[in-house]
Order: structure tokens, then sequence, then C-alpha cells
């Protein structure tokens, strides 16, 4: 068994919904009185948003610190250690079960990211420059008249 990382694996499971799609719609085409179309559409539509969300998380990110911040959240830093973790996270007993069936299947091991950090409860440290704005910036004072 291959251990596969993150990226890889959001890739290859990107692949294997595309493949999914197709198989859904040429059994729709071939047999349709076998599944209403309705159903059949809403697996579809839940094949490609996956497929969306796999390609987000394939995709390596600049390292960019959100809202001006110099300094990443831990959730923000969790998500670039671990692409996978909040597709892990936000998806459901069943589709947990898909990926890790098609990671069987492929021969890869791949051990699951943890729980995505919860938020923080106080404030987040300050950069050098916010405390030196926060000193001599604010509050702003009004000149005096001549």
């Amino acid at each position: 068994m291959r251990e596969i990382s993150d990226t890889e694996l959001a890739a290859f499971l990107a692949h294997e919904a595309l493949l999914a799609i197709r198989v859904l719609a040429r059994r729709a085409k071939m047999s349709p009185h076998e599944n209403s179309s309705a159903e059949v559409i809403e697996q579809i539509n839940e094949l490609a948003e996956f497929c969306s969300d796999m390609q987000a998380a394939a995709t390596p990110r600049p390292r960019r610190p959100s809202r001006g911040r110099p300094i990443p959240s831990r959730r923000e830093q969790a998500m670039h250690d671990r692409p996978m973790i909040y597709p892990w996270n936000a998806a459901g007993e069943e589709r947990r079960a898909w990926i890790l069936g098609r990671i069987d299947e492929a021969g890869y091991q791949w051990t699951p990211p943890p729980a995505l950090p919860a938020p923080r409860k106080d404030m987040p440290p300050l950069s050098l420059r916010q405390r030196l704005s926060l000193r001599f910036g604010w509050p702003v004072k009004a000149r005096k008249p001549r």
C-alpha cells in the first residue's frame, strides 16, 4: 500500500467522482425506467459539488494570512497543513465511507485528518505593527487651534 498525501487524494477522488457521474448518466440514458430522473440528477449534482470541493483541496494555495493578519489563525494553519481537513469534517458518514472505499480499492493508505480546531475564545496575539498602532496611533487627538 502506498501512502497518499491530501492533495493527491483530492485529485484522485475528483477523478473517481467524475467517473461516477459518467456511470450515472450512462445508466440513466440506457435504462430510463430504473431510476427517476430527479433522483439521478440529485446524485450527479452531489458528485459535481464534491468534485468542486476536491479541486479546491487539490490546488495548493499561496500562504497568505486573511484579514490582513500576519499570523494565520489555527483554522487557516490546519487547512494549509491538511487540505482535506475541511472536506473530511464536513462530509457525512455516507460520503466518508465512499472516500474510504475508493482509497481501499485503489490500494492507497491515508490517515484521515483530525477535527477542525475550535475557534479561539480570547484575543489573537497582535503583531508588532498592530501593537504600535494601538500605542501611538489611537486615539487620534485633535490639534489645538492657534
